[in-house]
């Protein structure tokens, strides 16, 4: 089984790059990968890892963020942990389709995430994300 690890200080460049490195990670590992599934996890991985130093860590740059990806056969399952508080997922999923909260200026990433991944899950604190995606057409 392949996986990939990685923790950084809580840094908008590092969480940048460390999305890269993921990605570049799952290319190798899926070569035929195809370029809609690459553009999904470019989003998904920019986006959770900017929401885990913004809103989790509160841009602490003493707080760390944790990514970590496992491949499972033909797709991958994936966690980012921060050093936060957490936050109420259960109400912001409830929201996240109602109309009212459609033009909102936060939490579009984690909805978009939600949207593009076969599955997504918080723990139940909330500073942990789980999500899963096929990356292997059958």
């Amino acid at each position: 089984m392949s996986q990939f690890k990685k923790t950084f200080y809580s840094d908008l460049h590092k969480a940048k790059q460390t999305a890269q490195e993921a990605l570049g990670f799952l290319s190798d590992a899926f070569p035929s990968m195809c370029e809609d599934k690459v553009a999904d996890l470019r989003l998904v991985f920019n986006e959770l890892l900017v929401n885990a130093v913004v809103h989790g860590n509160r841009s602490d740059a003493s707080k760390k963020v944790i990514i970590e990806i496992e491949i499972k056969g033909g797709g991958m399952l994936s966690r980012v942990t921060d050093e936060g508080a957490g936050f109420d997922y259960r109400k912001a999923i409830t929201e996240w389709d109602a109309e009212n909260h459609l033009f909102d200026d936060h939490g579009r990433g984690v909805r978009l995430a939600y949207h593009m991944t076969d599955t997504l899950r918080f723990c139940e604190k909330g500073n942990t994300i789980e999500f899963s995606k096929r990356l292997v057409e059958e």
